[in-house]
């Protein structure tokens, strides 16, 4: 009687181990992509600030600072998704040297306030698997 309770109690154990490595063996993977780019104003290369690339839905915020080409790249891939696009100026240590801390320039100054705000940005790109370049030329 003592055998047979316990190879019955080995049995279960060796089941339940068994689920729960095969479970852990199918972990969701996310995929994703790299996202580069530009920003341009009027045609004109918007040449300070932060890309941001936000997905509620994905629960994914991601910044590229702007170079002074107007050009970003994003350092770290991203999922694939739907994104909506918008600006952010600076940080106050973006500010270059020389210029006083109190009165930065706003690079974003000539870019409509409606590009600066995740909730009335109309910018959106959708990230695939691997490489993703985007250009933005944004209008008054």
């Amino acid at each position: 009687m003592q055998s047979k309770l316990f190879f019955s109690c080995l049995k279960l154990i060796l089941v339940g181990s068994l689920t729960l490595n095969l479970a852990g063996c199918g972990k969701n993977q996310v995929v994703t992509g790299t996202v580069s780019g530009s920003v341009a104003a009027e045609g004109k290369p918007v040449t300070g600030g932060q890309v941001v690339l936000s997905s509620s839905e994905l629960g994914v915020n991601q910044a590229a600072k702007l170079s002074p080409e107007g050009t970003f790249q994003m350092t770290t891939p991203i999922p694939v998704g739907k994104y909506v696009v918008y600006l952010l100026p600076p940080d106050q240590g973006d500010v270059p040297p020389g210029l006083p801390s109190e009165q930065p320039v706003n690079p974003l100054q000539n870019v409509p306030k409606k590009y600066q705000d995740e909730r009335t940005s109309d910018l959106s790109m959708t990230v695939e698997k691997g490489e993703n370049n985007a250009t933005f030329d944004l209008k008054p």
